[in-house]
Parts: C-alpha cells; structure tokens; sequence
C-alpha cells in the first residue's frame, strides 16, 4: 500500500498558465481538472496520494515548484503521521491552512 499524504497546492494562476508543458503535463497526470479555478488562485487537491520525488510526475511538479518565488505559490502536505507536515511557499495568501482536532 505505501505511506500517502493529502496534498493542496495552491498557484497564482499567471505563474501556472506560463509554466513549462512538461510541468502542466505532470498535473493533468494525477489531477484532470483543478480543485478550484479562482481568479487569485488555481488551487489542485488530492486526499490519498503517494507523493515521492522518486515519482517522475510528483519530481517535476516539486521541481518546478521549488523554481518559483514564495510568493508564487503555497503548498500543504499532510502525511499519514502526525508530526508529517510540510508547508512551503506563502500558503497562507492563497488560503491554505490545516486544522487539527480531537472530534468525540
């Protein structure tokens, strides 16, 4: 089965209209459509995914992430334990967040 992680990468729609085939490729691959298609943001969301660099598809993704500006992007991934979490770029100005509950 693997370790999976929920994943919500959050874009500003001008940096992602302009990124390179490859990248845009890479999204259609595992998403089909965006989550969200706002005017501030485009926003893509998995909630059971393997996200490894050892994957072409997420490799390219996070590469190309990590060529952007902060301000460019925001990125949340929730991994399967709980002190797995990962937040890159200003994820919070396209509205990402977590919240973490006891529910009873």
């Amino acid at each position: 089965m693997g370790y999976r992680s929920e994943i919500v990468i959050a874009i500003d729609p001008t940096v992602y209209n302009e990124c390179p085939p490859d990248v845009k490729e890479a999204f259609a691959e595992i998403w089909s459509e965006p989550s969200l298609n706002e005017a501030e943001r485009i926003v893509f969301h998995h909630d059971c995914i393997k996200w490894y660099d050892v994957y072409p598809v997420v490799a390219t993704i996070d590469n190309w992430l990590n060529s952007l500006d902060e301000t460019e992007y925001g990125l949340v991934e929730l991994g399967e334990d709980l002190g797995d979490v990962r937040m890159e770029g200003e994820y919070w100005t396209y509205g990402l967040d977590f919240v973490r509950k006891i529910d009873f």
